[in-house]
């Protein structure tokens, strides 16, 4: 696996919605967009995004603390629970590309924290990940971003 540095993700118009999901619930608002896409009442003109801040394992499912960014050009009313950023930028990340089964996208995960220890750096964000394309349920290609901090100490 190549893994990159000093690479950015940048977006404009992001529609961004961040609350605490099941696994379950989070597909559920993936496909809630895409109804407002069907709707027109969204047009995306980007890829989704998804990140975790964090997971509470306090009930009998995990609860993950994500946010769903998508960049989209509005052509309708959105629903209250959404949210539009103007501007995302993630800037000094490290990078790689990943291909295969969502099953295995931990490993990936795992190798890119590995990369930042390995390489001292001092991770500033979560990892990111931009489906880029679903040939199936079996094969994804993700690309995976991590914020680095760029201060050398």
């Amino acid at each position: 696996m190549k893994i990159e540095q000093g690479k950015t993700l940048i977006m404009d118009n992001v529609l961004s919605l961040r609350k605490k999901m099941t696994q379950l619930e989070i597909q559920n608002e993936i496909n809630n967009i895409g109804q407002l896409i069907s709707a027109s009442i969204i047009k995306p003109t980007g890829n989704l995004v998804t990140t975790n801040f964090a997971v509470e394992t306090t009930g009998s499912e995990p609860l993950f603390d994500t946010e769903i960014l998508l960049p989209v050009e509005i052509l309708g009313n959105l629903p209250n629970q959404y949210s539009i950023k103007e501007k995302f930028a993630l800037k000094n990340a490290i990078f790689t590309e990943f291909v295969g089964n969502p099953a295995s996208l931990e490993s990936t995960a795992q190798a890119m924290v590995d990369y930042i220890k390995d390489n001292q750096l001092q991770q500033v964000t979560g990892l990111y990940n931009v489906q880029v394309k679903a040939n199936s349920q079996t094969e994804v290609v993700i690309h995976c971003y991590i914020g680095v901090a760029d201060n050398l100490l």
